[in-house]
């Protein structure tokens, strides 16, 4: 399709790729190769994104090439860099299918993720694995689960920062973690004041008694793994909602231990890496009016 003011028509391929060609000429020409910049997909193979960084490079002369993984990775980073000081998981495929309860929060693992969410179908069904889902459809992955929450959109955040609230309202949390490794704490309650059940029932459209069962469902699991992926990441508060992903495993103490871990699992790959071992920093969180 090529647009010829505000509307757009068909086109053959070669006008098109001729189209694309000769502009890109004229703008080096004009500007400069650094006046253009190149962004490969996180679907492409490896060997598309080789080409896309020889024609960025090679052939235009110019380094702004990037990865949309990158992109998508970023909020996921930022929130657990803010907590654990690591932007990377701090588990592996089969932490996740060992986890006593798993949380998938803004994924749907069944089609992005087949071979991992076969992992957890497989446990989930014969080995007793409890499974919460949060999306704004109900997927394969919400029709299998113990409990499906279908918050109203870019709300994660609310419930999340809520549940974790009542966990360390109610004597839910784990202390002894929390004295040994986590600093922080006392301005990340305060920061919670805001985050009732009420609340958040209200603004996420979901039910205070759902929202008790989750919390209480998390804090009483042996071991917890949460997975989330571009529902959360793609939210203009997505390193927001990372953060309090990363701080409800800090305060139920799921950290540091097999079994146990967030894993930020992007529609295109998994990252690995092993779980901090010093001193975290609760983050404090606060919503966007």
């Amino acid at each position: 399709m090529i647009r010829e003011g505000d509307k757009f028509r068909e086109a053959s391929w070669d006008e098109a790729l001729d189209l694309v060609a000769r502009r890109l000429t004229e703008i080096k020409a004009a500007d400069g190769p650094d006046a253009l910049a190149f962004i490969s997909s996180s679907k492409c193979t490896n060997e598309e994104s080789y080409l896309m960084q020889k024609l960025a490079r090679a052939v235009i002369g110019t380094n702004n090439m990037d990865n949309c993984s990158r992109y998508c990775q970023a909020p996921a980073t930022t929130g657990l860099f803010r907590t654990v000081g690591y932007g990377g998981d701090s588990g592996s495929i089969s932490d996740i299918e060992k986890a006593t309860l798993v949380m998938i929060v803004g994924s749907n693992a069944a089609e992005n993720h087949p071979v991992l969410a076969t992992r957890v179908k497989r446990s989930h069904k014969l080995h007793g694995q409890k499974l919460i889902v949060s999306d704004l459809r109900k997927n394969e992955m919400a029709e299998r689960a113990d409990v499906f929450l279908h918050p109203r959109p870019g709300t994660d955040l609310i419930w999340l920062c809520a549940i974790t609230r009542y966990i360390l309202e109610n004597g839910l949390a784990n202390q002894a973690f929390l004295d040994e490794w986590v600093n922080g704490l006392t301005e990340y309650r305060a920061s919670l004041e805001p985050f009732t059940l009420e609340m958040a029932s209200a603004r996420c459209g979901l039910p205070m008694e759902t929202l008790t069962q989750v919390a209480r469902m998390i804090a009483e699991a042996e071991s917890v793994c949460i997975l989330w992926a571009m529902g959360v990441t793609q939210h203009s508060m997505g390193s927001d909602t990372s953060t309090a992903i990363s701080n409800l495993l800090l305060v139920t103490g799921n950290y540091m231990r097999r079994e146990q871990a967030p894993i930020p699992c992007e529609d295109t790959i998994m990252y690995r890496a092993q779980a901090t071992t010093a001193p975290c920093r609760i983050f404090s969180q606060g919503i966007r009016r």
